[in-house]
């Protein structure tokens, strides 16, 4: 899709006959089924089916793919079904008005949002950690890596740690607690495979010598 998605703006009038479409079509279809079913209900002309974006991409298609996009967020539509839109039990029932569909379009702008603030923190996080490990290739080393560990301060071995555990599979890594002797606890979720994960407890815990089998 092309970036011309307007909060509450032109697509909210396809999210009801999306629907429509979707429950006529028996509850789920393949998106371009779906959208010529829309265009059908909808009678959109021809000349308004050759509308382009500068992308080359169809105004419609596009502002029913973000219809979609908008009724998954919004839990009308599943997001499980690899390839085919497929209504849930809310979205079979739901006969939303045209405010409606604006009311879960600005929600799902303000979710939208919201994670891009998220996305750019953790960005920023991840800075502050190259900064403090040395931005200079080579400037870490085997030999000087335990002691620039030690020196780093608690908000980025905390942030530190978190890097590598999501880099070793964990998803969900949140920090419950940081404990006094420089470490910190936490959990994640280690997704195994498409079908098993297990949520984890952890703890990262800095000691000036070795650990011994007492602290284990």
């Amino acid at each position: 899709m092309s970036a011309t998605y307007e909060p509450g703006g032109r697509h909210a009038k396809y999210v009801a006959p999306l629907l429509d479409a979707l429950r006529e079509l028996g509850g789920s279809a393949k998106p371009r089924e779906a959208t010529a079913k829309v265009i059908e209900r909808m009678r959109i002309s021809a000349q308004e089916l050759e509308k382009k974006h500068k992308s080359g991409d169809s105004v419609v298609e596009n502002d029913v793919a973000w219809a979609r996009n908008t009724l998954r967020s919004a839990g009308m539509i599943d997001n499980s079904k690899q390839g085919v839109w497929t209504l849930t039990a809310e979205g079979l029932a739901a006969r939303p008005s045209i405010e409606q569909a604006r009311e879960w379009i600005r929600a799902e702008s303000a979710e939208y949002a919201a994670r891009r603030k998220a996305a750019k923190e953790e960005a920023a996080k991840s800075e502050v950690i190259a900064l403090e490990l040395g931005e200079t290739p080579g400037l870490v080393s085997s030999s000087n890596l335990l002691s620039v560990l030690k020196g780093l301060s608690p908000d980025g071995f905390e942030r530190l740690s978190q890097l590598i555990l999501r880099e070793a599979g964990f998803s969900e890594v949140v920090v419950t607690a940081r404990a006094g002797d420089g470490g910190i606890d936490g959990h994640g979720i280690l997704q195994v495979n498409e079908l098993v994960s297990f949520r984890v407890l952890f703890q990262c815990k800095r000691y000036k010598d070795s650990v011994g089998a007492s602290y284990i």
